[in-house]
């Protein structure tokens, strides 16, 4: 079958079964063959022929469509892995054609941060870390030396190693005593935002939404003004009332002048300075709570 170009046959779940059956047909006739006296030959072969026929075939069709649901399953997940590799990689573009440094490196965690739903993300080179993003970073801080023995092994070995803390036990290497204290963060009023060599404090009040795009997230005021922040969407949901509205979008609700509902099960802000923000199907149902929408 490889030679003529049908390799799908050899695991195809019923010609694997049909290939089967033909082999314990061949061993039945081989028993009453090679047996003798011939009628105890038969009586072996009548007591065990359909019950082999019948396990051994079903048996290896369903083993066979076990590898084949199994080989489909990684197949789907290598293909979502590669979408979400790709989507990181076209939204981090733009964050990286100055190269890589300390300001780029933060805006690519940003991205991948937001992107996979992990816990934290960090950007080094081989000695220290570039860029900090989640949990840890009250103590993780750019700039520091590399102290984690798992990640200088990656490093020196160039190979992936998974510490999940059960296969392979994993602590932090940074000592509690040199972390800054976690404090609880007060609802922001203002958010920061960076414009060459200074900062912008833009008032949440004044801000219709926020929304990340491939270059970075930016702020908009009801004048249509764009903004650049260093603050993920993420942090900004938790600091401040801006509400998500979008995978890549929070809006202001205080700013919401209507809401358009769509055939498609999408809908659409209209904001107060007549901006249009789009509302996905995930956040629609949250949005119409929040607002006491029935």
């Amino acid at each position: 079958m490889t030679r003529r170009g049908r390799l799908e046959w050899l695991f195809h779940p019923p010609a694997v079964a049909f290939v089967t059956g033909t082999a314990v047909a061949v061993q039945m006739l081989l028993l009453l063959t090679l047996i003798k006296p011939f009628d105890a030959a038969v009586h072996l072969v009548g007591q065990i022929a359909v019950p082999m026929l019948i396990a051994n075939t079903a048996g290896a069709g369903f083993f066979m469509s076990i590898l084949l649901d199994r080989r489909m399953s990684l197949e789907r997940q290598s293909s979502v892995f590669s979408a979400k590799a790709l989507e990181i990689a076209a939204r981090a573009e733009g964050a990286l054609r100055g190269g890589l440094d300390a300001d780029s490196a933060i805006r690519v965690a940003r991205i991948v941060y937001e992107e996979t739903g992990v816990g934290a993300v960090a950007i080094t080179d081989r000695q220290r870390l570039l860029a900090f993003i989640g949990v840890g970073g009250d103590h993780h801080r750019s700039g520091m030396q590399i102290l984690s023995r798992q990640t200088l092994e990656a490093i020196e070995k160039n190979i992936v190693i998974y510490a999940d803390g059960n296969e392979v036990a994993y602590q932090c290497s940074i000592s509690r005593t040199d972390a800054r204290p976690v404090r609880a963060w007060p609802a922001a009023a203002q958010i920061p935002c960076c414009r060459q060599n200074h900062i912008y404090l833009a008032r949440v009040s004044e801000i219709e939404y926020v929304i990340s795009r491939a270059s970075g997230v930016f702020v908009i005021d009801g004048l249509a003004q764009e903004r650049f922040t260093e603050l993920t969407l993420k942090t900004l949901e938790q600091r401040t009332s801006l509400f998500r509205c979008h995978r890549q979008v929070l809006v202001n609700p205080d700013a919401i002048r209507e809401i358009v509902f769509q055939s498609n099960g999408l809908a659409e802000i209209i904001s107060l300075g007549g901006q249009k923000i789009p509302v996905s199907r995930r956040f629609l149902s949250a949005l119409k709570y929040r607002l006491a929408i029935s």
